[in-house]
């Protein structure tokens, strides 16, 4: 399989945002160097529109692209890490993205053991029965509180709020971008030219729904493979693929 040079497939859609022409230029798909799984032949005619996301606090950046009006490419890179890739066909995708957020619960926890430490501290120092100066007592204070707004900006920063693209079939979360991210103008603009790019790569595509099916269990194999997905969700996704009536009709 041949993923360092690829040469051109023509695309079913061609479609450019009217409110943003599409830009001809070349791109790598594979920035690991390393065998692509996903599809041979394949080259970045045209880009559709691109989004890019940085959390430098956690050293991450990822690039989100809708090239050719078929494919969406995602690029992550991590600090200290390989940049990871991969592309999708868009009508593989559920065209509604959906809304999540993951809380750092263990740090809620310590924000909040810490909050009431630092309440006791203070009564402690200024109203309990030993007695403090008021030097000592302003500054048990001030790093009582200094701590737990530690630990609250630290809960803040591990706290996400996402927006998730899954699979078409297996219902795989396989897209997940920051919400509002870099900013709510863009973010929203990319989403809804996203979703508009997969209604029509669904609306004219060729492929029938149990080529479709196949399709989606290929390209999740090689996620799964690729370490992206875990094994848990990708023998779900297996399970629900194949309980399709598609797949049931045909077997019958």
């Amino acid at each position: 399989m041949n993923s360092h040079q690829m040469s051109l497939e023509n695309s079913s859609i061609t479609v450019t945002e009217p409110e943003r022409p599409a830009i001809k230029m070349p791109i790598n798909l594979n920035p690991t160097g390393e065998n692509n799984p996903f599809e041979d032949q394949l080259v970045m005619q045209q880009i559709n529109r691109q989004l890019i996301q940085e959390n430098r606090l956690k050293g991450v950046m990822r690039q989100f692209t809708i090239f050719n009006g078929s494919h969406l490419h995602v690029i992550e890179k991590r600090k200290h890490h390989q940049p990871r890739s991969f592309h999708i066909k868009l009508e593989l995708l559920d065209k509604k993205p959906e809304q999540s957020s993951t809380v750092a619960f263990d740090w809620l926890i310590t924000t909040v053991i810490s909050s009431l430490v630092t309440c006791l501290m203070i009564y402690l120092s200024w109203f309990g029965e030993m007695e403090f100066s008021s030097t000592t007592s302003s500054i048990i204070t001030t790093l009582s509180i200094s701590i737990s707004a530690i630990f609250l900006l630290t809960t803040l920063l591990k706290t996400e709020s996402r927006v998730e693209l899954f699979t078409r079939y297996g219902r795989i979360p396989i897209i997940k971008m920051l919400h509002n991210s870099p900013n709510q103008k863009e973010f929203s603009q990319f989403v809804d030219s996203l979703s508009r790019y997969i209604d029509l790569a669904q609306q004219h595509g060729s492929l029938a729904t149990k080529e479709l099916l196949s399709q989606e269990i290929k390209e999740l194999r090689a996620l799964h493979g690729a370490g992206m997905i875990p094994l848990e969700s990708y023998e779900q996704a297996k399970t629900d693929i194949f309980s399709h009536e598609a797949f049931s009709s045909s077997s019958s």
